[in-house]
């Protein structure tokens, strides 16, 4: 059976500061659930929504054949720093992917979405690739769908995550040159960094699908687009970088003023 894995659907993460102003002011929450009817469940994959412990589903349409499913630690216990890495960096508990598996079940295809994209989607969805390669990322159906439905190649019905590489590619282009003066060389040099490190991990499935457009088409969009000249803006636009990174970039660039 194909299948449909969204993580954490939950009033935290729904209503946060950064994402809640989005999906709930500019109506997104209704293009979400419409999205995730029209290009899976519609389409006979069976989506389940995985919550922690302790959390409700939020925000999210539950249909009669949807299944709800529970990780093996609550949302505090994922809050609740465990230790400290070599960095500095504080060390916390994720829900057992293996926990996760077992009352997942087997599958034909797995499309793994919901919060966030690069952390707890992408450690479960490469957990599964190695289970099964049938097992793919969809980006716009993550913390970043606020931004990425905005696009103009975004289609309900259909994920094409070629279409990503290329805008995100000319998205660097173009902000590495149209913006040169407000983006510092170590921020610049990391989002290339990280833009060639997403496309070499096989869970996003880049390789197995052609775009529908032209990295001048792309180019051509972004010329008429109003971004805001801020790096940091630019920064969360390309969500290229895990949030260990961000913030080091950030006190490199304090630190560089």
């Amino acid at each position: 059976m194909k299948k449909v894995l969204f993580l954490y659907p939950i009033e935290e993460y729904m209503n946060h500061e950064y994402i809640a102003p989005a999906l709930v002011h500019n109506n997104k929450i209704e293009l979400l659930n419409e999205t995730i009817d029209e290009r899976y469940r519609q389409k006979g994959y069976q989506i389940n929504f995985l919550t922690f412990l302790d959390s409700k589903p939020f925000g999210v349409d539950i249909k009669p054949n949807d299944i709800l499913l529970k990780s093996d630690i609550t949302f505090k216990q994922l809050l609740t720093p465990i230790g400290v890495d070599n960095d500095g960096e504080t060390i916390h508990n994720y829900p057992a992917s293996e926990w996760i598996s077992q009352r997942l079940g087997e599958f034909e295809e797995l499309v793994v979405c919901g919060f966030h994209a690069y952390d707890c989607v992408t450690k479960v969805a490469e957990y599964f690739y190695n289970i099964n390669p049938n097992t793919m990322i969809d980006l716009e159906l993550t913390d970043l769908f606020s931004e990425l439905s905005n696009r103009f190649y975004f289609k309900k019905d259909n994920y094409n995550p070629a279409n990503n590489l290329v805008y995100n590619g000319a998205l660097l282009s173009y902000i590495s040159h149209k913006h040169a003066d407000k983006i510092n060389t170590s921020v610049r040099n990391l989002l290339s960094k990280e833009f060639k490190y997403r496309l070499n991990r096989p869970v996003f499935q880049y390789k197995k699908f052609k775009p529908d457009f032209t990295v001048i088409t792309a180019l051509q969009h972004l010329n008429k687009d109003n971004f805001k000249e801020n790096k940091l803006l630019l920064l969360m636009i390309l969500s290229q970088i895990t949030p260990k990174t961000f913030k080091k970039t950030l006190t490199k660039t304090e630190n560089e003023r």
